[in-house]
Parts: C-alpha cells; structure tokens; sequence
C-alpha cells in the first residue's frame, strides 16, 4: 500500500474542485477500501489501474454527497458519475489525472533508473543524451578514451533500463 499512497493522493488531487482537504480523506478511503478488497483482487490484476478506480468511484461518491447537501429536495435520489461529469464546469468536467500521474510516474521512473547509476555513469549518460555531447567530447572532458566512455555510456544505459522496467511496471504487486 505504501508503494501506491501517492500516485492515488495525486489522482485524487487531479480533479478540479476536490480539496485538499478531501483529497486526503479520499484518498485514504480509497486506501482502506482497498485493503477490504485486496483479498479479492486477481493475481493477474493491475494494482495501480484497480486502486485509481477505486479512488474515482470515491471521488464520485464525494462529490453525490456534495450535489445531496446543495440540493435537499434530491437526497433520495442517486445521481450517476456520468451526471456529475456533464453538468457544466462539473468537478470532472475536465480530468487532467492520466497526464499528471503519467508524468508524475515518468518523472519518478526516470530518477530511479539515474539513482541507480554511479557518478561517472550518470554524468556521461547526461551528458550525451541531456547535453548532447560526442563520445569524443566526453572521452577528453573525463580524460577517458572513447572506448572507456563508449563502455561507460553502454553500461550506464543497460542500468538504466533494468531500472525503468523494474520502476515502470503499471501493475506491480500489492504489497
């Protein structure tokens, strides 16, 4: 649960018009819920996508309790996801989530995958994909030989890799 907490937090938080406040709250039930139903979750199954639909019915039944308080006279009856979503400016009218979690995720898996890499590796790796330098540019700035560097860089991308598709794995485990 530990591993998930903040992409579902940052789910939660996506959606226009949830507070902070109740992100947290939501986000918590989202967890809890979870917890209950983990025992039935197939093996098979991806953990990130089942929490995040978790988390939206959540978000749903926060914001039917929200419509329920403005609206008395509609308490008894239960208004769909889909009715929320398309009342104008509706909290869900627009779901930035998949590209803020998306780039919440790239962003983390591409720090673990440079965590994993040691200095010299890291910094030839930058520095010929980020900076854009040549082998031979980078063989003088670290006094190296192309080959060595040439090593270097292939080392540094295989780390690399291992750890993008340990890190980038949609589904994980339920742990």
């Amino acid at each position: 649960m530990r591993r998930y907490g903040r992409d579902v937090a940052n789910y939660v938080l996506g959606f226009r018009r949830v507070r902070y406040e109740d992100a947290e709250e939501i986000a918590a039930d989202t967890l809890l819920t979870a917890l209950e139903l983990a025992p039935t979750l197939q093996p098979s199954a991806c953990v990130r996508s089942w929490l995040f639909a978790i988390a939206r019915l959540r978000i749903a039944d926060h914001f039917r309790k929200a419509l329920a308080a403005k609206r008395p006279q509609e308490r008894n009856r239960i208004a769909s996801l889909e009715e929320i979503e398309g009342e104008r400016d509706g909290p869900l009218a627009h779901d930035p989530v998949p590209e803020v979690v998306e780039r919440l995720h790239h962003e983390s898996v591409v720090r673990a995958a440079l965590a994993e890499l040691n200095g010299l590796e890291r910094r030839v790796l930058i520095g010929h994909y980020v900076a854009g330098k040549s082998i031979h540019e980078l063989s003088r700035e670290f006094g190296k030989s192309p080959k060595a560097v040439e090593c270097l860089l292939s080392r540094a991308k295989a780390k690399a890799r291992s750890a993008v598709a340990e890190a980038d794995s949609p589904c994980g485990s339920f742990d």
